[in-house]
C-alpha cells in the first residue's frame, strides 16, 4: 500500500468538502425556497437601484 502524497490528500479533502457543500446547499434550498426567492427579488431590486443601467 503506497503512502498518499499530501497533494492527493488535499485534493480528496477538497472533493469531499465540495460534495458536502453542494448537498448542504441543495437541502437548504429545498427548505428555504420561498425565503430565497424573496431575498433574490429584493437583492435584484437593490442591485438595479445601486447600478443604474446606462
Amino acid at each position: 500500500m503506497k503512502k498518499k502524497t499530501t497533494e492527493e490528500k488535499v485534493l480528496q479533502v477538497q472533493t469531499v468538502m465540495t460534495y458536502a457543500l453542494m448537498i448542504g446547499i441543495l437541502v437548504l434550498c429545498i427548505f428555504q425556497m420561498p425565503k430565497i426567492t424573496a431575498f433574490l427579488q429584493e437583492y435584484g431590486d437593490m442591485m438595479k437601484a445601486a447600478l443604474p443601467v446606462r
